[in-house]
């Protein structure tokens, strides 16, 4: 979660808005709206953009207006109401109410193209956030009404760089010698990661799978391994699951994140029963990845979940 200023990221989606012909984009927000909010900030923008977009698409010609207002707020807490609302020309995409209303949606998922699977993505880190999303259509126009919960913010609290964490991180060279093992095939991933933690004096070790994961700890001791889940060779779960089953409790007992892409399933369980420390869902910021990294650190006992044996 971060600090934000609501009107901003709501300027910035606009700004970001690529024009169709004969489709305008517009905006209207009450004075009443907080002017700072806390929350998970690249999620709240990549829902919005995917559903702007996909009305986008259903639009021949018309207009889509958004509109943000305040649900209900109390000392703590704001749940904000966002309405999208296309209204014109319309194609009807009989997908588009399967897939924000069916609770069955994995059933969905081999008939949908890659532009529907946006509509579900958007869905699943709707409810990931204990939001909720609802729809309807008719002959002229389409509607989205997104509920999301926010913390409120006191306008002059300080900002997330002055947290815990990240006073850690920045003041007290928390992470300065730690011994991190990158384990991630993807080569632009890895090198944003290794840059991230080599700006803190972090020891880095990459393996490109789950196979030289397995060799790096065999020949070194670390104190926490970021694990890619989709990996060739040996993916993430099964690594992890070598790892958990050696006899050393110093290298079976190493923290590790889970790095996961997907949206749509819940990695974060899964992750977890194979023997996962916790978890985190790509894409993520340098501040999220390095306040995941501090916190797991900083935990004195690490609690180790008992995990499944893989057969060979």
């Amino acid at each position: 979660s971060h600090n934000f200023d609501t009107l901003n990221v709501f300027e910035e989606i606009k700004n970001d808005f690529k024009p169709k012909a004969n489709v305008s984009f517009e905006m209207q927000f009450p004075q009443e709206l907080p002017a700072k909010l806390k929350g998970d900030v690249v999620r709240f923008t990549q829902i919005l953009t995917y559903l702007i977009k996909g009305l986008q698409r259903q639009l021949k010609k018309g207009v889509i207006d958004l509109s943000a207002s305040t649900e209900t707020i109390n000392q703590n807490e704001v749940m904000m109401k966002i309405e999208i609302l296309a209204m014109g020309s319309v194609e009807q995409n009989e997908f588009i109410p399967l897939i924000l209303e069916n609770q069955d949606f994995r059933e969905l998922i081999r008939s949908l193209s890659l532009e529907d699977m946006e509509w579900l993505t958007a869905r699943r880190l709707i409810e990931l956030q204990n939001g909720t999303i609802g729809f309807s259509g008719q002959e002229t126009s389409l509607l989205l009404t997104i509920v999301l919960p926010f913390k409120l913010v006191v306008v002059d609290a300080q900002e997330f760089e002055n947290t815990e964490g990240s006073l850690i991180w920045a003041n007290n060279n928390f992470l300065e010698g730690k011994r991190i093992l990158i384990a991630e095939d993807n080569k632009i991933n890895q090198m944003l990661v290794v840059n991230m933690l080599k700006k803190c004096d972090v020891l880095v070790t990459v393996a490109n799978d789950g196979l030289e994961a397995l060799e790096a700890l065999a020949e070194s001791d670390f104190d926490l391994i970021l694990m890619d889940i989709q990996m060739p060779r040996m993916d993430g779960y099964r690594a992890v699951s070598e790892i958990r089953h050696l006899k050393n409790p110093i290298k079976s007992g190493v923290p590790i994140i889970a790095l996961t892409a997907s949206t749509y399933i819940d990695e974060k369980e899964k992750a977890q029963l194979f023997g996962m420390t916790d978890h985190i869902g790509k894409p993520f910021s340098p501040d999220e990845l390095m306040e995941k990294v501090i916190r797991v650190l900083m935990s004195a006992k690490q609690k180790v979940n008992k995990p499944l044996s893989i057969p060979a």
